[in-house]
């Protein structure tokens, strides 16, 4: 979700800024996350992959760089440091030291293939047909008693039949009795 948050970030900022800003990153700290990123969104399971296209929909996928847990600075309120050591943390306001470096200092990312986790959250595929929708001849509803919905049917089954014989000549319409 922090990754959908800032790719949204980002788009509405590229909007505000008009263009005016060129190469950003942008870093998470889940690999996971990062390999569903650069992926195909199509073969996850439906969450992750509405939110893996609203992603690439807002940012390009090569943009996108891992950050270790622990140089994070999003991660230090998660770990229970308060606004006071905040005020002195040069993490917090300036990011990482290797980020504030050139880029060849950047943690290398170690995009290897989906491992067993990330294969939790596989789609799994399968194939539907679809019928087309039949209007109901009888509303079961409308009948007091099993005995009378059978009989109903059975007329109806028959006249059917009929109809599909196209011989109307041999149908005699009897009353039927409640």
């Amino acid at each position: 979700m922090g990754a959908l948050i800032a790719a949204r970030l980002w788009k509405y900022l590229s909007k505000v800024f008009c263009g005016l800003v060129n190469g950003v990153f942008l870093w998470t700290d889940s690999e996971i996350c990062l390999c569903w990123i650069k992926g195909s969104a199509r073969e996850w399971k439906q969450f992750v992959s509405n939110r893996v296209l609203e992603i690439q929909d807002c940012t390009s996928p090569d943009r996108w760089k891992f950050c270790p847990g622990l140089e994070n600075p999003a991660d230090k309120l998660t770990r229970g440091e308060n606004s006071h050591t905040l005020l002195n943390d040069s993490v917090w306001w300036q990011g990482p030291v290797w980020l504030r470096g050139s880029r060849n200092q950047w943690p290398r990312q170690k995009l290897e293939r989906v491992t067993d986790e990330q294969k939790l959250e596989k789609l799994n595929t399968s194939v539907h047909a679809i019928l087309p929708q039949t209007e109901m001849i009888l509303d079961e509803n409308k009948f007091s008693n099993l005995g009378k919905l059978l009989r109903v049917t059975a007329w109806v089954k028959r006249f059917v039949v009929k109809l599909r014989k196209k011989d109307l000549r041999e149908w005699n319409v009897e009353c039927c009795r409640d």
